[in-house]
């Protein structure tokens, strides 16, 4: 089909040459030497030409060895295929290309199995599925169905967590939204992460969630869930052998077997944003139909690919690919942040947007961001503050946290 495709597509060229200055197109994806030849041509020259002689003429210019010849440019242009496909041509000559490019780096990888050789192959596969996927060509018409559907129909229900939280995001967390959660060491970031994960696990059936987990073990991150669970001491989940009653012991077994059944992942070993972004889209894929969500603890602790980069533009091209990837696979994703230590130097100790760690992008790309605040630490009283939110309106939400047995529960 690739050659086919390709030809189909010099066809619609050389039937409406100036559309090539507005085409993502490239002659690498090209089989044919002549398809090659003559697409570098019309690219080099903006499809500016009169009739079928002069484009010989330049293509002689550049390759005076070339084998194209008028009787076979005639022929081509014969075919008057309609550029209406012409997309669909690119797409299907593009597609074909990076799976024969993702062959090519897995048979390496297979030979040299090294980091850089894997990376290299994740990155193919990553580009393979982009490509695969529909594009959006703008038109309006779909999303102004949905529009007038409002008023018949219920709005599409977001994933639910804790009610306080879902009604100040106008349903919970729709498809698109990056929220963001920032706080100062120990204020219970993570903890409050487990939470919403647990509950987001009781309100919403057949969800899909991915937990990745940058700082801490996947052991010690199912200890916060089953603690969170069952609503026992940590230590004595960590001791059980030792610490728990039979009725304990009997209820930290079944909260165990309730978490085996539901449809998580923890991913201790992910660093990479590359390798963040893939495993979701992977997982995305594989949950077809179900609910997803995705939780990454933390944003500092990301790797980027270019590490000579300023940290500041580092955090700002993360947070920019986290929120494409909510717009392009119809997801949210919860994404944890440090403050800044100007924030606890303060004499007003309350967190501002401004505290966000590193990059002001945090707060430009984050459809919602949360801060986890109390006055002391050993308080048990907390605010989540709703610094910004384009999904509803600011406001300061309560809740009680217990540190020992890393529960967040609502205050009404």
């Amino acid at each position: 089909m690739t050659l086919k495709d390709e030809r189909e597509l010099l066809s619609s060229l050389i039937f409406e040459p100036s559309t090539i200055k507005y085409l993502d197109v490239d002659k690498k994806w090209f089989i044919g030497t002549k398809h090659k030849e003559l697409l570098n041509v019309l690219q080099i020259i903006s499809g500016d030409y009169e009739n079928l002689d002069q484009l010989l003429v330049v293509i002689r210019e550049y390759n005076p060895a070339t084998t194209i010849t008028d009787e076979w440019l005639e022929d081509l242009e014969g075919e008057v295929v309609t550029s209406a496909f012409t997309e669909k041509y690119i797409q299907n000559i593009k597609v074909e290309f990076l799976k024969a490019e993702v062959i090519r780096l897995s048979d390496k990888y297979a030979a040299f199995p090294t980091p850089y050789a894997l990376n290299k192959l994740g990155n193919a596969l990553d580009d393979l599925r982009k490509a695969e996927s529909i594009k959006d060509d703008g038109t309006i018409s779909d999303s102004l169905t949905e529009i007038i559907d409002r008023f018949t129909n219920d709005p599409e229900p977001g994933i639910t967590t804790y009610k306080s939280v879902d009604s100040i995001l106008g349903g919970g967390l729709k498809s698109g939204v990056l929220l963001t959660i920032g706080a100062r060491p120990s204020m219970g970031k993570t903890t409050f992460g487990v939470n919403m994960a647990c509950q987001a696990m009781q309100y919403n059936d057949n969800l899909v969630i991915d937990y990745f987990s940058l700082e801490m073990s996947k052991l010690q991150m199912l200890d916060k869930f089953v603690a969170c669970l069952t609503e026992i001491n940590s230590y004595k989940i960590k001791n059980s052998k030792t610490s728990t009653t039979d009725k304990e012991k009997e209820k930290i077994l079944s909260e165990v077997e309730y978490l085996r059944k539901q449809e998580i992942r923890v991913h201790d070993k992910v660093f990479s944003i590359d390798g963040i972004c893939r495993m979701i889209r992977k997982r995305r894929t594989e949950a077809k139909n179900k609910p997803y969500i995705a939780f990454i603890d933390y944003l500092g602790l990301i790797d980027y690919t270019n590490k000579s980069m300023p940290k500041q533009a580092q955090i700002s091209e993360i947070t920019r690919m986290l929120k494409m990837l909510t717009n392009e696979l119809e997801i949210p994703i919860v994404l944890f942040s440090q403050l800044n230590r100007e924030a606890k130097n303060r004499q007003d100790k309350i967190p501002v947007l401004s505290d966000l760690r590193d990059s002001g992008s945090i707060e430009q790309d984050s459809n919602a961001v949360f801060f986890i605040h109390r006055d002391n630490l050993a308080e048990v009283k907390t605010k989540v503050i709703v610094a910004k939110n384009r999904e509803g309106n600011v406001a300061s939400l309560n809740f009680n946290f217990y540190g020992n047995r890393d529960t967040f529960s609502e205050e009404f």
